[in-house]
C-alpha cells in the first residue's frame, strides 16, 4: 500500500488534536498526577509559535508520530496511553496566539467539558487544553471545532488521520 505524504505547513499558529479514547484508563499526567479517564472524544488544544519544532509542522509531527518520545508536555503523557488516539487534526495559522480563546470557546459550549483540571495550562489562566466532547461521531466533532476556529476569524484546516495499525 503506499503511503501518502502531507506537509504540514512551518508556520506560527493554533490547532487542536482530536482524540479518541477507546477504554476507560487510569493515566500518569506527568507530575499533574494520576487520573482515571473515560472513553470518548476529547480535545487537546494547543499552540505553535515558533520556527521549526515549535512550528505548527513541528508540533503536530510531533504529536502524531508513532516514535516514542520524552515525555515532556501533559500530552504527551497522554498520547504515550495505547487507549488514546489521535484521530484528526485542526489547526490553522496565526501571528497571534490564540490557544486560550479556542480553549474558551470550546468551554462555552455546553457539548464540552473540562477533562482533567490544569492540563496543557499550567502556563496560563484556563482551567484546562484537554477537554471531553458528548459527541459520538468524529465528524460531528471535526465540524463543531472547525466552527469555533470560524468564530476567531480563522480558516481551519482538516487532516483525518487513518490508523493502518490494528483494528
Amino acid at each position: 500500500m503506499s503511503e501518502m505524504r502531507v506537509i504540514l505547513p512551518e508556520e506560527r499558529g493554533v490547532y487542536a488534536l482530536l482524540i479518541l479514547i477507546d477504554k476507560p484508563s487510569v493515566l500518569k499526567i506527568g507530575r499533574l498526577g494520576i487520573f482515571k479517564v473515560e472513553n470518548g472524544l476529547y480535545v487537546y488544544v494547543g499552540s505553535a509559535m515558533g520556527k521549526g519544532p515549535t512550528s505548527l509542522r513541528g508540533r503536530l509531527s510531533r504529536h502524531i508520530s508513532p516514535k516514542r518520545k520524552k515525555l515532556h508536555w501533559h500530552i504527551d503523557w497522554l498520547l504515550s496511553s495505547p487507549q488514546a488516539k489521535v484521530k484528526a487534526l485542526v489547526y490553522a495559522p496565526s501571528k497571534k496566539r490564540l490557544e486560550c480563546s479556542l480553549a474558551k470557546a470550546i468551554l462555552r459550549d455546553c457539548r464540552y467539558r473540562v477533562a482533567i483540571r490544569g492540563f496543557g495550562s499550567s502556563d496560563c489562566s484556563c482551567p484546562s487544553h484537554l477537554f471531553i466532547s458528548s459527541y459520538q461521531l468524529m465528524e460531528d466533532l471535526i465540524s463543531s471545532i472547525s466552527l469555533k476556529f470560524k468564530g476567531l476569524g480563522l480558516i481551519p484546516h482538516v487532516l483525518k488521520l487513518i490508523d493502518y495499525g490494528s483494528d
